[in-house]
This record gives C-alpha cells, structure tokens and sequence, in this order.
C-alpha cells in the first residue's frame, strides 16, 4: 500500500516553521560543529561557522550506514558578529548597505532592530528576509528559494549594526540552508554522539536526539524543488522497497521452479520405469504361454504314438 512506502523527515517541519524560528534554526545550525557520530557511525568533522553543504556532504558520505540522507533547504547568511542593539546613535543612510543589488534605506531608528526593519521593507526586492534575534545574536540573512545572497556592507556604521564585515559578503545557491535530514519510515529516531553535533545538523539545542516525522507517497506533492526532493525520496525509497520484495519473491519463485522440475523429473522416471515393468512382465507371460504350448504340443504326440504302439504288436501277431 502506498500509505506504508516512505520516508521519514524534518523537511515538513522546517517548511511549517515561522521566519524567526528558521533564523534561529538556521543560526544555531551555523554556530555549532560536527565533532562526533551519527546513529553509532562517526561524521567527518565540520567546524563552527560553516555552511551547511559541507554538513549534508558528511552526512551523505556515511548515509548507507547511518540510514541518514541530508539536502539544503533555503539558502542564509549569518553575519560573523553579533548584530549591535545597543542603542549607540551610529547614522545610516541609504545605500549604506546593499543586498543583492539593492540598496537598503536610511535607518530611522538606530539599532539592530530598525535595520532589521529596513531590510525587510525591501524584501520582496532582494528575496531575503532578515532576523537579528532581537538584537541579541548574529543577524541572519535568509531565504527560502535557496538562491544566492549578496551583501554589500559600505560604512563601518552598517558594519556594526549589521554584524557582517565592511565589503561584499555573499553564499553561493543553496550553499547554507536549513538541513534536512531524510531516513527510513520504519525508523523516525536518530541519535547523535553530542548535543553539539545535533544542534549542527538539525539546529536544536538541548538534546542528542530528534525524530523525523513520516512523509508517505501519499502525503507528498511537487510543489517545490525542495518537496520535490522529498518525494523523490520516499519514491526511491518505495522502489526499494519492491525491488526488495520482488527481489524476495523472485527467490521463492525460483524455489518452486527448482521443485516443479525435480518432481516432474521424478514422475517421468516412474513412468519409464513402470514400462519397463509393465514391458518386462508381457514377455514373461509371453514365454510361459509358448512354454504351456509346447508341451501341450508334446504330451499330445507322446499319447498319438502310445496309442499307435498295441496296433503295431498286433499286426505283427498277425
């Protein structure tokens, strides 16, 4: 049934999550590095402040062991400071800071918090949201389309505000986004070796363990490059499943061929030999009738001549 063919996966999770809960995911992704084992199989190690491709590659590189594959979803920048809110008056105008070619507006309002907003009036320009956490963390950059960011920081005032160093800044297609972790439906818990390595891979805190959520064939849609991968997902994964039970099935078949041959085999050689029994009696019963009709033969001349015998004595008393 197609309700029982799968995956199992934190994708619908993270699509479901509001913007400051994926910048906050993807921010705790960023700061925190691969240092020890997935499912009981060590991870090649990945440091702090990395992009999360090189996170799906170690995943990926280990995945016919852990039963654990990973792709990006969304694209971020997380800035390599933490954003200044602290009500310090630092003026900026527009164009202090550009983002994918557009320039964001003066700042009214003088912290992280206002350029936060500023940025977000021009979101549906530049494709990207920002998350400052408050004003309290790294600024994130994010969005959910997985293309390319850009920024270009131009005056040591957007520099502090921002987090993100004077100069162009940017992350290649798809190159940081949140990562998604797909495994098998039958198994929706893994377990990583440290809270650290689980905070890198799937941007909780507090914990060793997670659990995916099951993604049907029959729950799945095309609606998106990354719903896609989903379902190409549990499809592949279906068809595993079939080539396995055909695969089974094919045995067993072979099985009852092996069989059907041998006892066919069988019935013709208890054939051949019930002939030649049947064939080896008929010549018997043959040769005991041509026995019977010789000496029939024979006893009936014996008595011919015994009868003869009295006949010739008297023709020679005579």
């Amino acid at each position: 049934r197609t309700s029982d063919v799968g995956v199992a996966s934190n994708f619908n999770e993270i699509q479901s999550l509001s913007s400051a809960n994926l910048a906050t995911r993807l921010r705790n992704q960023y700061s925190e590095d691969i240092d020890s084992t997935l499912n009981g199989v060590t991870l090649t190690t990945v440091g702090v402040d990395t992009n999360s491709s090189a996170k799906v590659s170690s995943l990926n590189e280990v995945s016919s062991q852990t039963g654990i594959s990973a792709f990006s979803y969304g694209n971020s920048l997380v800035s390599a400071a933490n954003s200044d809110d602290d009500g310090t008056s630092l003026a900026m105008s527009s164009g202090d800071l550009v983002i994918n070619g557009v320039a964001v507006g003066a700042v009214s309002v003088n912290t992280a918090d206002g350029l936060e907003t500023a940025i977000n009036a021009v979101s549906a320009q530049t494709g990207v949201t920002a998350d400052n956490g408050g004003g309290a963390a790294d600024m994130v950059l994010f969005n959910t389309g997985g293309d390319a960011i850009t920024i270009n920081v131009k005056t040591a005032a957007a520099a502090t505000r921002s987090g993100f160093s004077t100069g162009v800044t940017e992350v290649a297609a798809g190159d940081n986004g949140a990562v998604v972790l797909t495994g098998a439906l039958s198994d929706t818990t893994i377990t990583a070796g440290s809270n650290g390595t689980l905070q890198a891979i799937a941007g909780q805190t507090g914990g060793a363990t997670d659990t995916l959520a099951a993604s049907t064939v029959t729950s799945l849609n095309v609606n998106s490059i990354n719903e896609a991968n989903v379902a190409i997902l549990a499809v592949d994964s279906a068809l595993s499943s079939i080539t396995s039970l055909r695969s089974s099935l094919g045995s067993i078949q072979n099985r009852f061929e092996s069989t059907i041959s041998s006892l066919t085999s069988t019935a013709e050689n208890f054939t051949a030999a019930r002939s030649r029994i049947q064939d080896a009696d008929f010549a018997a019963e043959t040769a005991a009738l041509t026995k019977a009709q010789i000496l029939q033969q024979a006893g009936i001349a014996i008595l011919s001549q015994a009868n003869s015998l009295p006949q010739s004595a008297l023709s020679l008393l005579q």
